[in-house]
């Protein structure tokens, strides 16, 4: 499963505006918005991966891989092979 999403630092996401609409508007304009996307795989045995990769680092040298880096999706991804 892949994923992409904008992110920003923990001590800015306390000043995004409580409408959903604003804060979208918000975040895609933020100065420390970060796109990135996760890719999850999991095998029914129970291993799994991520791989994580920002648009402002995108070469492949820079990718994070890692069985703990998106907890949520991995298990999403694992629920389908329930």
């Amino acid at each position: 499963m892949v994923v992409e999403r904008s992110v920003i630092p923990p001590e800015v996401e306390a000043q995004l505006p409580k409408d959903e609409n604003e804060a979208l508007a918000w975040l895609q304009a933020h100065p420390d918005r970060r796109d990135v996307r996760l890719a999850a795989a999991t095998l029914r045995g129970g291993e799994h991966s991520v791989a994580l990769r920002a648009r402002d680092h995108d070469a492949d040298d820079q990718v994070a891989v890692g069985p703990e880096l998106a907890p949520g999706l991995v298990a999403a991804v694992a629920a389908t092979l329930a």
